[in-house]
């Protein structure tokens, strides 16, 4: 793993109010786990480096997600939104649907893994670890369609601000004071 991913990572975790720590008795099927009440959460130590970056956000978007903003609906309030591009809205659509018929355990990981793939993503940006990122998606070809998703909400989110700032720019000298 990279210094400045470390550092990163190191940084947010600090920022949340997370501490993290590297154990060895876990399973080989567990990758981590989140104590919400110690603010601390654990990483198997004998997983590859880009399990430990993937786990390490995963489970800040635990904490962000369901135990700072515990208050929730049975899906993510992005869905909610009316978004005036078709396709976005189809999305949208497709993942309320999937939410109500699965279990809220289930969502809750989707959840997780969203905004786990949204922060990955952007870590990739900032730090380059884009071969942890392909890596991660090599081993879990299962998580594909979350990270299209995560990669959709940036790319939208991206093209709407470019779109926004020139016509807010052109139309500051006609605001009023």
């Amino acid at each position: 793993m990279k210094h400045r991913t470390k550092y990163l990572l190191r940084d947010n975790a600090k920022h949340v109010g997370l501490k993290y720590k590297f154990v060895s008795y876990f399973s080989d099927g567990v990758h981590g786990k989140l104590l919400p009440r110690e603010k601390l959460i654990l990483i198997n130590a004998h997983e590859p480096h880009y399990e430990h970056i993937f786990t390490f956000l995963h489970e800040i978007g635990h904490f962000l997600i369901h135990f700072k903003n515990p208050t929730r609906n049975h899906h993510s309030r992005f869905t909610e939104i009316g978004w005036k591009i078709e396709w976005l809205t189809d999305i949208c659509s497709i993942v309320r649907r999937y939410s109500r018929r699965f279990a809220k355990d289930t969502i809750k990981e989707r959840e997780a893994d969203l905004w786990a793939f949204l922060a990955f993503i952007l870590l990739a940006k900032a730090s380059g670890c884009w071969n942890d990122l392909f890596a991660f998606l090599e081993h879990h070809p299962e998580k594909f369609w979350v990270f299209m998703l995560a990669a959709s909400v940036i790319i939208y989110s991206g093209i709407k601000s470019r779109i926004t700032k020139p016509f807010k720019m052109l139309l500051k000298p006609f605001r009023a004071v």
